[in-house]
């Protein structure tokens, strides 16, 4: 996934994973594990603003204790937050842009924030072939690790945050966020096989 490098007159103020304003706060840290997606062909990387979900802990490594640090995998089913922060990581650069190349993509192995409960700057996929109007209110879910595609034809990336209006079913194959919400009215255009339109607009995890 590119860097953002273009910030949208409402949204000065920062970038996917920024904290969007002042309000409660609460994140944890957790180690990030490489996906263990194996379906069909479709971005799976520890990107910023996507969905992680709990797999496990740290383990002791022959006679030494680990530090009792959890283990988040993107897209996991067990929600831990949504990677934030992005200006904490060190930039690592892409294969075909370089060591210095703009990317909101961490490795694996990294320690990364997670937030449960903020206020923040997220990017949102449409995951149907129509145009999105998005109200403030709209409830909040993600592509888990283990969709189908029969659950999902455009192929979102793992981890990918959604929207759907306030009171309507999720998709089959989708999981909730519990109590997240947009903020910000935005529309957000249609999606095609190869084509996935998002847009940036503010959510809050409670």
């Amino acid at each position: 996934m590119p860097f953002q490098t273009v910030v949208n007159r409402n949204f000065t103020a920062g970038f996917v994973g920024d904290i969007a304003a002042d309000g409660p706060l609460r994140a944890k840290v957790g180690r990030i594990k490489a996906s263990t997606f194996a379906g069909a062909t479709r971005e799976k990387g520890a990107v910023v603003g996507r969905a992680f979900g709990y797999v496990g802990t740290v383990p002791a490594t022959g006679t030494t204790q680990a530090a009792n640090v959890p283990v988040v995998e993107v897209g996991g089913k067990n929600f831990a937050g949504v990677l934030f922060h992005p200006k904490h990581y060190v930039l690592q650069g892409t294969q075909a842009g370089g060591a210095l190349a703009p990317s909101l993509e961490v490795p694996a192995g990294t320690e990364g924030e997670f937030a449960d409960m903020v206020i923040m700057f997220a990017s949102l996929i449409n995951y149907t072939t129509a145009s999105q109007t998005v109200l403030a209110g709209a409830q909040i879910a993600y592509v888990p690790s283990d969709i189908t595609a029969e659950n999902d034809a455009l192929l979102l990336p793992i981890g990918a945050l959604i929207t759907v209006p306030e009171g309507v079913a999720i998709p089959a194959g989708y999981v909730l966020i519990k109590n997240a919400k947009v903020m910000n009215p935005v529309t957000i255009g249609a999606s095609a096989a190869g084509a996935l339109v998002a847009a940036t607009t503010s959510i809050q995890l409670t």
